[in-house]
């Protein structure tokens, strides 16, 4: 994923859409989990010049338990003005914006092939120990994501409203009752824990959930949804 310039010729604001059609609780989660789903997308314009330390993990078997340890396979500082577009993509960044809660350093996974924020970014007392502040940007200096700053893009209106009348409920398939149900699982988990497991292992938990739905082998399941990226070499068997 990779940050997008403004132009905000391209975006509505999403409170125009809250305001003038969505009335019901029903509805904001419709549209949530479309936007979880990646039917549509959301974008929030960061209000920081931000420099942020990002990571990517890699795996090394090892001969003991437990078999494999984890190490910074690639470390990069990525800067990112002010006036920039963070996509919120995951469960938990919806979860926190509609609790009011998101801030603008819960946005920054998956960038530019990076997973995550360092660690000593993400806490005000690390950050104090191991950080230089004249080249990152504090934790606390992160300012606090509203509605007032989400946008969406004009193309996506008509979904959009399709979602929040629910005239797509008709057109659910397969897959998405099954990763509507993914989602919910999702709720409580930490993603990168997720994304690390055996697809195999997921399946199975998610059979414990709906065995019609998932009572066969997934197929394309991991395939096609978007909701988690898992890491390479996890395969279904």
């Amino acid at each position: 994923m990779l940050m997008k310039n403004t132009r905000f010729i391209d975006l509505v604001p999403f409170k125009y859409v809250m305001e003038e059609h969505i009335k019901t609780p029903l509805q904001m989660k419709r549209v949530f989990i479309a936007g979880i789903r990646k039917v549509f997308e959301f974008y929030a314009v960061s209000q920081t010049d931000s420099r942020v330390q990002m990571v990517r993990w890699a795996e090394e078997e090892i001969d003991i338990p437990p078999y494999f340890i984890r190490y910074y396979e690639r470390e990069e500082t990525v800067f990112a003005p002010r006036g920039n577009l963070l996509p919120i993509t995951r469960l938990d960044h919806f979860d926190k914006l509609y609790k009011g809660v998101l801030n603008e350093l819960d946005l920054y996974v998956d960038i530019e092939d990076l997973e995550e924020v360092i660690e000593y970014q993400r806490d005000d007392h690390l950050f104090e120990m191991h950080a230089d502040p004249k080249h990152l940007t504090p934790p606390s200096a992160f300012k606090t994501v509203s509605f007032d700053h989400v946008f969406i893009r004009v193309s996506d209106l008509e979904k959009i409203f399709d979602t929040i009348s629910g005239a797509d409920g008709a057109k659910e398939n397969k897959q998405v009752r099954r990763e509507k149900i993914f989602i919910s699982w999702l709720k409580d988990k930490d993603h990168q824990a997720v994304s690390n497991m055996r697809k195999s292992d997921v399946w199975m938990e998610l059979n414990k959930l709906d065995r019609t739905l998932f009572g066969v082998e997934p197929k394309n399941f991991f395939r096609d949804q978007k909701i988690i990226t898992f890491k390479s070499g996890r395969k279904p068997n």
